[in-house]
């Protein structure tokens, strides 16, 4: 029953390259049973010295709110916080992505620069259920190009993991390109892991 399982709320540790856009997610465990019509929350990060801005909108409401007619509001304009207020016509279920939040990484940003993600205060409904929390991180990577299983080189095996990216092959081995790999394979740097990319790294850097 939900009285037995307590929620958990994460937030992933991200690895990805100055400049670059980023989704990062709101995960949470089973949240069926619990009648939860709305949730609150403040995600704090290192600011003003930050490496992170967010926009004012979320990317998407998830796959948990997808059927309940929920609308969400976010607010982006405090120096080091995002405060995200969302309610609905019927309740959560399931487990996955709560919502995500769009952010980007300043280009000034350089390779071993951090910024902690914080969730200061999370509350579903009027503070019931309760819940646990895991914070994450953004941390900035050297993007090399090309290098799409992140060796350090760029080799033919990387060629094949970006075509086996673009045509959606989704069974293993190997495993799918992480964050960072979709970052190095995106050669035209236009957000697409593509078979033949328009420009070469070269061209681009």
């Amino acid at each position: 029953t939900p009285a037995q399982q307590q929620i958990t709320v994460s937030l992933p540790n991200v690895a990805t390259a100055a400049g670059n856009e980023l989704e990062i997610p709101i995960n949470v465990t089973s949240l069926s049973g619990w009648g939860i019509l709305s949730y609150e929350f403040t995600l704090t990060f290192n600011r003003p010295d930050s490496i992170l801005s967010f926009d004012a909108a979320p990317v998407t409401a998830g796959t948990l709110m997808a059927a309940g007619g929920w609308s969400v509001q976010v607010n982006a304009t405090a120096p080091n916080e995002v405060r995200v207020g969302a309610y609905g016509a019927m309740p959560l279920f399931g487990n996955g992505v709560l919502l995500k939040l769009k952010a980007r990484v300043i280009r000034a940003a350089a390779a071993g620069d951090s910024t902690g993600l914080v969730l200061t205060s999370f509350a579903f409904n009027t503070g019931t259920p309760e819940h646990s929390t895991i914070d994450g991180s953004v941390t900035v990577h050297e993007r090399v190009c090309g290098d799409a299983d992140e060796s350090g080189s760029v080799q033919a095996y990387d060629a094949a993991l970006v075509l086996r990216e673009a045509m959606g092959v989704m069974n293993a081995p190997p495993a799918p390109l992480t964050a960072m790999g979709r970052i190095n394979a995106d050669v035209n740097m236009d957000g697409k892991v593509q078979e033949i990319g328009r420009a070469s790294c070269r061209e681009r850097v």
